[in-house]
């Protein structure tokens, strides 16, 4: 029964990454933190944005982590954060298994 339930939610991501060949729906909230952290982290020539209850928001450059000037972070932090840049399958994935992979788009 394990087995078809994850396979009906592999078609069902596989259906609502394929529905239409226009962009994805914009973010659904307030997404600014999440954008100037990315574009410190694209201006640095860095590879990963680290966001961890308890600590500030850490970008990782030439595999060296620097924390940015933001103080340390809650999880309500992290969440309003991202979860609004999160498409519908990955805000579904995460509200299920509290971890989600997505992307998101700097305009």
């Amino acid at each position: 029964m394990a087995r078809r339930d994850e396979n009906d939610e592999i078609d069902q991501l596989i259906s609502e990454l394929h529905a239409s060949a226009s962009p994805a729906p914009p973010a659904t909230g307030d997404t600014g933190r999440l954008e100037r952290w990315l574009r410190i982290l694209v201006d640095a020539g860095g590879s990963d944005l680290l966001l961890v209850p308890g600590a500030p928001p850490t970008i990782r450059v030439d595999t060296r982590v620097r924390a940015l000037a933001d103080g340390p972070l809650d999880g309500l932090d992290v969440e309003e954060s991202v979860i609004p840049a999160l498409p519908p399958y990955a805000r579904r994935q995460y509200r299920q298994a509290l971890s989600a992979d997505g992307s998101f788009r700097l305009s």
